[in-house]
Formats: structure tokens, C-alpha cells, sequence
């Protein structure tokens, strides 16, 4: 297999880690679209919502709602875009299935494809305090 740079744990540990467990890890976007924005990635190597078995799949969905949870409580979010990229016809950027949680504040947070600015390491450091509790 080609590298994978979300199978590769030491990468990310310096995202930021919110959760982990046997089967996923929540690591916070280095691009977020907002502030929490949370990455749930399966621990073992799936390209796709299509290879990934069901127990996989049902238990991230279940650690997307706890995070959301943190992220609501503790940042005041007040809904959340769950979204998956799934396939390069969809934009999925990184060959590796992972769900986006992205927090809303006001508005519907804008997902028009452009670049975000990379998290600095005050803010990721501030984020995980709050979020890891």
C-alpha cells in the first residue's frame, strides 16, 4: 500500500488528538472550515464509505455525535455539518475515509472549497484543552 498519511499515527498526533479508541481517532482539521473542526478517521486503512465494514462505520457515526456533543458544550456551536467525501469525483482529497464534523456558530458555514487558513498551534493547543476534558 502507498503511504497514507492518515495511517500514519505519528502525523496525527501533531493534528491535535480528541479521541481514540480501538477501531478511530478524532483529530482536529489542520484547514478547519470553522473552529472545532474535527476529523473522525477509522484506525485501520479504508479508501471509502464502500470498504469500510459496518461496525467500523456505525461506531464512528456514534463518536461524530459525542464529539459534536464536546463541541457544542464547550465551544458553543450551535448545529454541525457532518460530511464525507467520498471517491475523487466528490472532492475526497485524501484516499482514506474520514467524516468532517464542522461547527456552525451563525450562519451555515461556508463549504465553497477553498483552502482555509492552516490552525496555529496556540489555537490547536487551546481547542484540545477544552475538548479533551
Amino acid at each position: 500500500m502507498a503511504y497514507c498519511r492518515f495511517c500514519d499515527r505519528e502525523l496525527l498526533e501533531k493534528h491535535g488528538v480528541l479521541y481514540k479508541d480501538k477501531l478511530c481517532t478524532a483529530v482536529l482539521d489542520r484547514y478547519p472550515n470553522s473552529r472545532g473542526h474535527t476529523l473522525i478517521i477509522p484506525n485501520k486503512h479504508h479508501k471509502d464509505i464502500l470498504t469500510t465494514d459496518d461496525k467500523t462505520l456505525a461506531h464512528m457515526a456514534i463518536v461524530a455525535k459525542k464529539i459534536s456533543k464536546k463541541i457544542e458544550k464547550r465551544l458553543g456551536a450551535k448545529g454541525f455539518k457532518l460530511l464525507v467525501d467520498d471517491g475523487k469525483a466528490a472532492d475526497q482529497s485524501v484516499m482514506h475515509l474520514h467524516i468532517h464534523i464542522i461547527p456552525a456558530y451563525k450562519k451555515t458555514v461556508n463549504l465553497n472549497g477553498k483552502r482555509h487558513k492552516q490552525i496555529t498551534e496556540k489555537e490547536k493547543n487551546l481547542l484540545l484543552r477544552k475538548l479533551t476534558k
